[in-house]
C-alpha cells in the first residue's frame, strides 16, 4: 500500500533481543513499589464526594461508588502491565543505541523553550481555574472500572486501544519504530488516569504511525474503521440534541446531552458508559476472532465444491 512507504517498516527489523530476567524482575518490582506507594496515597486522599459529584449535573449519575475498589484495581494493574512492559524496553540495549544524543539534546531544548514561554508569557493568575488536576484525574479513575479507557474507546477511537493491547502484550518489537513506541508508552499513564480523552489527542499522530507498521490483517484494519465509524455516527444528531437540551435545560448527564458529553470522559453518564463498555467489549472480541474467522471463509470459499 503506498501509505506504508512512508512508515517506517518492520519487516527486516524485528528485534529479538530479551532483557535479563531477574534485572526486568528487580527494576519491576522497584517501579511498582514507588508507585503503589503514591498511587495508595492519592487514592485515599480523594473522598467519596469528589467521586460522585466529579462531572455531575442536577440529577445526573457519573460514578458508582460501591465500585470504587474495583476501579483502582484495575487502573493498578492496568499500570502494572505497562511498568512491566517499560522495564523491557529500558533492559534493552537497543533501545539505548537507537538514541541519537544530538537530536535528544535539541529536542530537550526545544521543550525547555517550549515551558519558558508557556509559564512566563501566559498570566496564570487570571481567568477560569479548575480543580487540582491529579486529583480530578484520580477522581475519574475511580468513577468506575476502566472509565478512562472506555472514554477514550468514545472519544480517540479503537485504534489507540489496539496500540496499547500490541504494545503491552507483544514479545517482539521493530527497531524502527522504538522511539515511537517510548513515546507512546510515556503518555500511556495519562490515558490510563485521565478520562478527558480531548486532553490526549496529541497522541493520535503516533497511534497513526504505529496503526501503519503493526502487522495486523486487512480485516482487522477494516474493522476498526467500520468501528470508528459507528462510533462518530452519533454525531449527525449532535445539532438536534444539543438544542434540545439546552433549551429544556437538561442534566449534561441526559440522553440528549450525552451526544456531546459522553464523549468528555468526567461528564460520561453512567448509563452512556455501560452502553460503551459493551461495544468496547464487542470490538475487542471481533478484533481477536477475525483473523481466524476469515482464515476459516478463506477455505472454505477455496475448497473444491
Amino acid at each position: 500500500m503506498p501509505y506504508r512507504a512512508i512508515l517506517p517498516q518492520c519487516a527486516k527489523t524485528i528485534v529479538t533481543e530479551k532483557p535479563n530476567l531477574l534485572g526486568r524482575i528487580f527494576l519491576f518490582l522497584l517501579l511498582i513499589a514507588a508507585f503503589a506507594k503514591i498511587a495508595v496515597a492519592k487514592f485515599l486522599e480523594i473522598p467519596d464526594e469528589s467521586i460522585v459529584q466529579q462531572g455531575k449535573n442536577l440529577e445526573g449519575e457519573t460514578a458508582l461508588i460501591g465500585l470504587k475498589l474495583l476501579s483502582g484495581s484495575m487502573a493498578f494493574l492496568l499500570m502494572a502491565f505497562l511498568l512491566w512492559r517499560a522495564g523491557s524496553y529500558l533492559l534493552t540495549k537497543s533501545t539505548w543505541t537507537s538514541i541519537s544524543i544530538p537530536k535528544l539534546v535539541g529536542a530537550l531544548l526545544l521543550l525547555l523553550i517550549n515551558a519558558l514561554i508557556m509559564f512566563k508569557g501566559i498570566n496564570w493568575d487570571t481567568g477560569f481555574k479548575g480543580p487540582p488536576l491529579l486529583n480530578f484525574m484520580t477522581a475519574q479513575t475511580l468513577a468506575l472500572p476502566l472509565k478512562p479507557i472506555v472514554a477514550h474507546f468514545i472519544g480517540l477511537g479503537p485504534a489507540v486501544l489496539v496500540v496499547l493491547a500490541t504494545i503491552l502484550f507483544k514479545s517482539t518489537s521493530c527497531r524502527s519504530i522504538i522511539s515511537l513506541e517510548i513515546i507512546f508508552i510515556s503518555f500511556t499513564p495519562l490515558l490510563i488516569f485521565g478520562a478527558e480523552s480531548r486532553q490526549w489527542i496529541g497522541i493520535l499522530p503516533v497511534v497513526i504511525c504505529l496503526l501503519g507498521v503493526y502487522n495486523w490483517t486487512t480485516a482487522q484494519r477494516v474493522w476498526c474503521l467500520i468501528a470508528s465509524a459507528l462510533i462518530v455516527a452519533p454525531a449527525l444528531l449532535l445539532k438536534s440534541q444539543v438544542t434540545l437540551a439546552t433549551t429544556q435545560s437538561l442534566s449534561f448527564q441526559s440522553t440528549a446531552w450525552q451526544y456531546y458529553f459522553n464523549r468528555q470522559g468526567p461528564w460520561m453518564s453512567v448509563y452512556s458508559y455501560e452502553i460503551a463498555l459493551i461495544a468496547l467489549a464487542i470490538f475487542i472480541i471481533v478484533f481477536i476472532y477475525l483473523p481466524s474467522i476469515t482464515k476459516t471463509l478463506k477455505a472454505v470459499g477455496n475448497s473444491p465444491s
